[in-house]
């Protein structure tokens, strides 16, 4: 096994808001959305930050899932030395986001856990499209 060239150092929720639905409209489909925010420190290029935010079964006033709400972390995390510059960012953006959504998941899910409706599962998402898009910019 490899060592992973990306190193989680911290990771906090900044933001947590998880509501249980009262009516759910289910052939509404499902709605998440999810922003991010990446940067690197500017003393050091191997400190990097993620931060994601994830909003989900609320798509205006149709609540389409059990639970809706909006759930904020960020993480830091130091990138080996060895790592190639050009590849830094797109790693942050596909495996840093990918971490930072699975500490919501988890979040959720434990959240939700003791609510009306069960464990609520967000469902599984590939930052692969948003991290195309963020180059493409």
């Amino acid at each position: 096994m490899t060592p992973s060239p990306l190193q989680l150092e911290s990771s906090f929720l900044i933001h947590t808001e998880v509501k249980a639905a009262e009516k759910i409209h289910a052939e509404a489909g499902q709605t998440i959305k999810t922003r991010i925010r990446i940067g690197r420190s500017p003393e050091n290029e191997l400190e990097w930050n993620v931060t994601l935010g994830v909003t989900f079964g609320r798509n205006g006033k149709v609540v389409d899932a059990p639970y809706h709400g909006d759930v904020a972390v960020e993480m830091r995390f130091l990138l080996h030395p060895d790592y190639p510059t050009e590849k830094r960012e797109s790693l942050m953006q596909i495996t840093g986001a990918s971490l930072a959504y699975g500490m919501i998941r988890e979040t959720v899910a434990n959240l939700t856990a003791r609510g009306p409706h069960g464990t609520y599962l967000l469902p599984s998402v590939s930052f692969l499209e948003t991290q195309r898009k963020l180059a493409a910019k």
